[in-house]
């Protein structure tokens, strides 16, 4: 309990003794899975047992817990390819199967919570996209998470 307790104090930033989703953020990220709003807005949802929009110990506790199992889940091949295609799906808001240079620059925004532009999204989305159409298809947009 004392190393969970080392990274709520860590990662709570403003001192205020909960950990808001803003912060959960990075401790996600810690853990080596995407950062994105949904998966945050989940857990949150799922351990912030007082409903009071932010998680204390006790609550990041269990948070700490749940994220060490997905983990090691992500590990596993089968439960990877499961994630990967929820997340493209999530992303590819016209369902049509690939990922244009607007929706990354949505996607991109919402997993890094930084505003990016339609420059750095059209720089990231030619070094990803191998075939040269002007958008990434499944295979590419995984490449790029994993960094191929």
């Amino acid at each position: 309990m004392a190393d969970i307790k080392a990274m709520f104090d860590k990662h709570d930033v403003n001192k205020d003794g909960t950990i808001s989703s803003s912060e959960l953020k990075a401790v996600v990220k810690e853990f080596g899975l995407p950062p994105c709003e949904h998966l945050v807005e989940q857990i949150i949802k799922d351990c912030d047992t007082n409903g009071n929009g932010t998680l204390e110990l006790d609550e990041f506790n269990v948070v700490i817990q749940v994220l060490q199992q997905v983990k090691a889940a992500m590990a596993d091949p089968a439960t990877m390819e499961a994630e990967m295609k929820q997340m493209f799906q999530e992303f590819d808001k016209n369902g049509d199967g690939f990922l244009t240079k607007e929706e990354m620059q949505t996607a991109l925004t919402k997993v890094h919570s930084i505003n990016m532009t339609g420059d750095a999204c059209e720089k990231i989305l030619n070094v990803a996209d191998k075939n040269k159409d002007g958008k990434l298809d499944y295979n590419e947009f995984v490449n790029m998470i994993l960094q191929k």
